[in-house]
Formats: C-alpha cells, sequence, structure tokens
C-alpha cells in the first residue's frame, strides 16, 4: 500500500499546535500574579470593609514556651462590635453597641454595662476590636509571591514581606514584623494571615498572631446582650 505524504496536513497539525501554546502563554499572561499590584489591591478592598467576622489567636513565645494571651471570635459593624473567648485564661465576652459597653460577668453571668465609654480608643484592645487595623502599613519591603495554594476553603495567593506597620497597640511593645498573608483568589481580600515579631526589650521574645477574615460587608447587627435575655 503506498501512503502519500500530505504537507497540507503538516500545516494544519503546526498551526493548531502553534494556536495552542499562543493561546496558553496568553492566558498565562492574563492571569499573571505581579506581587505589589495584588498586595496593594488587597489592601485596599480589605480595608474598605465596614462589617466582616474574625478569629484571633495571640501567642507569645518567651524561652522557648508559648502561651496564648488571647483567642477570641468575633464581628463588627461599622463601630459596633461583639467578641467572645479567653483572654489571658479567661472568659470573656464584649459588646459595643454605639457607646455603651457591655462585659459578661464570668461569675454570675450577668451584663455589666458602662455608658458613654468607647473602646474603641483604647489601643491596647485593637486587635481584639478591630483586627484589620493589624493591616495598616506605611512601607513594605521583601515583598516575595509563594503561588497559588489550594486548601479545603478555597483557593488564595500566599504572599509574605516585611512591613512597617501602622498600629500603636503593635508598634508599643514589637518590633522586626513578618507578615505571611492568604488572599482569596476570587474577592482578592485577605482570608488569613500570620503574624511573627519580636519584643523591642528582649528580640529573644516572639509575638505570633493568626488571624481569619470573612463575611467581608455582610449585613452584620449587632445588638444589645439584654434585648436577647
Amino acid at each position: 500500500m503506498n501512503l502519500k505524504f500530505s504537507w497540507k496536513w503538516l500545516v494544519v497539525i503546526a498551526l493548531v499546535i502553534a494556536i495552542s501554546i499562543g493561546g496558553f502563554a496568553y492566558y498565562k499572561w492574563v492571569n499573571r500574579i505581579i506581587p505589589e499590584e495584588l498586595i496593594k489591591e488587597t489592601l485596599a478592598k480589605s480595608l474598605q470593609a465596614k462589617n466582616y467576622r474574625y478569629d484571633v489567636c495571640f501567642e507569645l513565645v518567651v524561652n522557648g514556651s508559648s502561651r496564648v494571651l488571647s483567642d477570641v471570635k468575633g464581628e463588627k459593624a461599622g463601630d459596633n462590635f461583639h467578641f467572645k473567648g479567653k483572654m489571658l485564661k479567661q472568659e470573656v465576652e464584649v459588646y459595643q453597641v454605639d457607646e455603651t459597653i457591655f462585659m459578661k460577668d464570668t461569675l454570675s453571668g450577668r451584663w455589666m454595662e458602662r455608658r458613654g465609654t468607647n473602646v474603641l480608643d483604647n489601643e491596647y484592645f485593637l486587635t481584639e476590636i478591630n483586627p484589620l487595623s493589624s493591616f495598616e502599613f506605611t512601607r513594605i519591603s521583601n515583598l516575595q509571591y509563594h503561588g497559588l495554594v489550594e486548601e479545603e476553603d478555597g483557593s488564595f495567593y500566599l504572599l509574605e514581606f516585611i512591613p512597617t506597620v501602622n498600629n500603636k497597640m503593635l508598634n508599643k511593645f514589637w518590633k522586626d514584623f513578618t507578615y505571611k498573608i492568604w488572599v482569596d483568589k476570587r474577592s482578592r481580600r485577605i482570608s488569613k494571615a500570620e503574624i511573627v515579631a519580636a519584643h523591642k526589650s528582649d528580640s529573644q521574645d516572639k509575638m505570633m498572631m493568626r488571624i481569619k477574615l470573612y463575611d467581608y460587608n455582610k449585613d452584620i447587627e449587632i445588638t444589645s446582650p439584654k434585648e436577647e435575655e
């Protein structure tokens, strides 16, 4: 049997391969990640949120031994907030509704009320009542992109960097911050973060903070806990 070689089919095959390679290259170009642009977009979108929910764990490491200082779950709606968990091994639950603070007494279960007080003015509680304040920077350096990571709850861009932090509480005691953040691929907002820093008086002592952020700009209503009784 005589087989005739067809240049026409060879050209067609070559064109298909070229188009496929070109299409893939274009797809990679369109979906390329530029870390400087990604971090700028991520911070802008995250920090503009007025409402969100969060988990925060603050851990201190001294002489190789770790101690959890606070581990709370919370929600924020405008200037109002509610968080619940443990601080210094004590159960806590706090609400702020307008300018009234409600704190639950762990022994009696009753709510203690303080009017005309705005806890948001207290710099020492910024992490527990407004964790997004930990992502206010004046400068970012050593920005690294570690690729797209797939986890059970979604796909995330992983970034790591060294910032100059604009947070009174964090800057009062800590230095040499390193941030690692997981950016949600779809929303381009911070999904979770790990923050490590050294104590200003002894750089061998470390702070580690883990933050999870979700339900950005959802309809969150925070009302007086006394209304629920």
